[in-house]
């Protein structure tokens, strides 16, 4: 299983059909793979309360896409 995502995570982000795959089903390509779609993760930095300036700790996020987002969105410093 760990080959899987390391090769899922090398050749993701620079998959054209996986940027549109991830365009259609979840609104943004943030390379996702079966997680959240924007409206969603709007909605959960929403009820997280996350702000500019609070340090944000991203657990498993992948190759970061999800995590810089939230960092943009918000003002946040995330790390992951």
């Amino acid at each position: 299983m760990r080959d899987f995502y390391e090769r899922f995570y090398t050749l993701a982000p620079t998959s054209p059909a996986h940027s549109e795959f991830c365009q259609r089903v979840f609104g943004a390509d943030l390379c996702q793979h079966g997680f959240v779609d924007m409206a969603q993760l709007n909605r959960l930095i929403d009820l997280a309360d996350i702000r500019g300036g609070q340090h944000v700790l991203d657990i498993g996020c992948g190759v970061g896409m999800i995590a810089e987002y939230i960092s943009d969105v918000t003002g946040a410093y995330v790390t992951g």
